[in-house]
């Protein structure tokens, strides 16, 4: 792992189904002066903070669409503003038959290579393929971070139980196992046959500092083994020193060193609406189409206003020696950094039912959030 000294170091993972891709090539003369920039960085210390963006099957096409109906061709992104670009393979492993390659990956096995550094099978969370329904863990770049003492952030605008999240603070051979009611297929890991339960209930007990996202109908589900068996899975994150926060409101004032946010009982609502794309010529949209946009509703914060919140919660009171922070007046003092993901998750899925409009909203939102990521590291620069 490479260490850059007492800086933000934003690594932007763009598709975990897809390659990295970001806006206009580079040359090779501009990428040279680009690798000396980061080389000169690397010292052999630590990270202090590290946000990963990953924008969920978002590609050169996701991309170039939302740039050029956003801002012409000629335009910019703020991601397209970032230094390096870099590709990354995403097959899976076939779970009968681990030393084959399956070569149709989903996030579940996707997100476990770049979490864990280890290809597994589809639908296994940080796992081991080839293991049945029993759970051989992988170790994840969140539970290094915490580890070495880092707090840590989880942000998603699907489920936070959903595959993506998920990989960083659980380990379950199914995806589909989000909670307590969901276990059917993850029967040794029910937490009455001395499992770590579902992925809610994973999440909530690796006391990760922010967790941010939808998926609360997971969470509102029965615990049904363990020491909180018969309570909810919100419940279980209040008794073990959560705040949790249900609306914008609510997170807007949210000050503690546990927050869960759940802002929606599945996915989080989308921020642009429009038609779906149809077979042309013949009922398809010969005239295009106006974007709808402004969709989301007013109670549930944008991916940008959770990545800006999970920021202030992980930097307060975490940097070596006094520091004063965005906060007019304050000073902390305090051991490591952080890490934080962030996940525009519903590109992909807009993908899925071939939705240009909400597609590009989506990723609109998500290069908002990575200008929510610039701007912290512009503010908060070499102690």
């Amino acid at each position: 792992m490479r260490r850059f000294r007492g800086r933000t170091v934003q690594a932007t993972a763009f598709g975990v189904m897809a390659v990295l891709a970001c806006g206009a090539a580079i040359t090779h003369s501009a990428q040279d002066d680009a690798s000396a920039i980061l080389k000169e960085a690397i010292d052999g210390g630590r990270a202090q903070n590290v946000i990963l963006f990953i924008g969920d099957g978002m590609g050169d096409s996701e991309i170039t669409i939302a740039r050029n109906y956003q801002y012409g061709a000629d335009g910019r992104l703020w991601l397209d503003t970032l230094p390096m670009t870099g590709e990354y393979t995403t097959y899976a492993l076939q779970e009968a038959n681990p030393s084959r390659i399956d070569y149709v990956t989903d996030s579940a096995a996707s997100g476990t290579g770049w979490a864990t550094g280890h290809k597994t099978s589809n639908e296994r969370v940080s796992s081991v393929a080839g293991t049945g329904d029993t759970v051989t863990s992988y170790q994840t770049i969140l539970e290094l971070a915490q580890k070495a003492g880092f707090k840590t952030g989880n942000v998603s605008t699907a489920e936070i139980t959903d595959a993506t999240p998920a990989v960083l603070d659980s380990h379950i051979n199914l995806r589909g196992c989000q909670g307590p009611a969901n276990m059917a297929t993850c029967v040794p890991s029910k937490k009455e046959n001395g499992g770590p339960g579902s992925i809610a209930e994973q999440t909530v007990d690796h006391k990760v500092n922010v967790v941010l996202g939808g998926g609360k109908a997971r969470f509102d589900q029965t615990i049904t083994g363990g020491p909180d068996a018969g309570k909810t899975v919100v419940q279980s994150a209040q008794r073990q020193g959560y705040t949790v926060v249900t609306d914008a409101s609510g997170l807007a004032t949210a000050d503690s060193k546990y927050v869960l946010g759940l802002f929606n009982a599945g996915n989080m609502s989308l921020e642009w609406n429009g038609a779906v794309a149809l077979p042309f010529p013949g009922s398809g949209l010969p005239n295009g189409q106006t974007c709808l946009e402004n969709q989301r509703p007013a109670n549930e914060p944008s991916l940008a206003d959770m990545t800006d919140k999970a920021l202030d919660l992980l930097h307060d009171d975490v940097v070596d020696g006094p520091w004063r922070s965005h906060r007019a007046g304050q000073k902390h003092n305090n051991r490591r950094g952080f890490f934080l993901q962030v996940e525009g998750a519903s590109i992909d899925k807009q993908d899925h039912v071939e939705a240009p409009c909400q597609q590009i909203g989506e990723t609109m939102a998500f290069d908002r959030a990575i200008k929510v990521g610039l701007d912290f590291a512009r503010r908060h620069p070499t102690p």
